[in-house]
């Protein structure tokens, strides 16, 4: 085998990954395509330690550290199919490999509607453990029609700021908006900061949105692979990364545990993943070589 490892993916699963593997002297592959989720964030916080940071320098200092890992190789290139134990990459190298990591991460779809795409990321957020405490105070709105939505709704208004306002871009609104205002037209388009224009053209002026958007895997190979899939298409892991397809972990938020209601879509959750499936990659490739599986996995991925 050219590696113990390949992970496809270089985020901040992907890197803790490699990190901890490469500690264990295990000879590992890094295939990046160079496409983060969090591309157009300027900033990431929530993150011990690097609050505040710029996520292309987490990924660029993640680097730095992997280079005094000499089992650790790391290449900007695509993964273009994968098999049980090998992989094709952009230009049709062929690598073989024991174990494999998916930290391909997952690609947000963009709102129909004009100014939304420009915004996401700025102005327009997703989480408010990641990016309330910033636009405490300012006046808000959230995106969407569900019950969920609603009581994200009132933890913005109640902890964040007062002026919250529940848009459904012409979906019903939920049964009980819990005390929010609603509106229900349709949205034409966000400009300035996050002023929403609507369909009747009139206005709402406010400072930032929240939406929580749908999302698609970014690559196909957990599918390809037959690896089990949650309803919403997260790839579906146990506490330790581990696929329903044998040697096949996945971290970050693409993966999750059945157990959760969806992934937990945070630079910090994601490297923890990471870190995760590493240890139980390595103890998985050790049991192989002295003939004992690890008490750590013993405990299976029902099927």
């Amino acid at each position: 085998m050219d590696h113990d490892v390949l992970i496809i993916g270089g985020g901040p699963a992907g890197l803790a990954a490699a990190l901890t593997l490469g500690r264990a002297s295990r000879r590992v592959l890094l295939a990046d395509s160079g496409v983060p989720r969090n591309a157009r964030a300027e900033h990431m916080q929530n993150v011990l330690g690097r609050d505040g940071t710029p996520p292309a320098r987490l990924r660029a200092d993640g680097r730095a550290e992997l280079a005094r890992y000499p089992t650790v190789e790391v290449r900007d290139v695509a993964v273009e199919a994968v098999e049980p134990g090998s992989a094709t990459l952009a230009g049709g190298t062929v690598v073989t490999f024991r174990r494999l990591i998916l930290a391909t991460g997952v690609v947000d779809v963009m709102a129909p509607v004009d100014g939304f795409a420009e915004r996401w990321g700025r102005t327009i957020l997703h989480c408010p453990y990641c990016h309330g405490f910033e636009v405490r105070g300012q006046r808000l709105a959230i995106v969407g029609s569900g019950a969920h939505v609603a009581f994200i709704g009132t933890l913005l208004r109640d902890q964040y700021s007062s002026d919250i306002v529940l848009l459904t871009n012409g979906a019903e609104p939920p049964a009980d908006p819990l005390g929010l205002p609603v509106r229900t037209e349709p949205i034409a388009s966000i400009g300035d900061a996050a002023t929403v224009t609507f369909a009747d053209d009139s206005v709402l002026e406010r400072d930032a949105l929240f939406a929580g958007g749908p999302w698609h895997q970014h690559a196909p190979f957990a599918e390809d692979l037959g690896c089990r899939m949650t309803p919403e298409s997260c790839v579906e892991v146990d506490d330790l990364g581990r696929t329903s397809v044998e040697h096949v972990f996945a971290a970050g938020d693409m993966a999750r545990r059945a157990t959760l209601p969806g992934p937990m879509a945070a630079v910090a959750a994601a490297s923890a993943a990471g870190m995760v499936a590493g240890v139980a990659v390595d103890q998985s490739l050790h049991g192989d070589r002295v003939g004992v599986e690890s008490p750590l996995l013993r405990l299976k991925l029902e099927t």
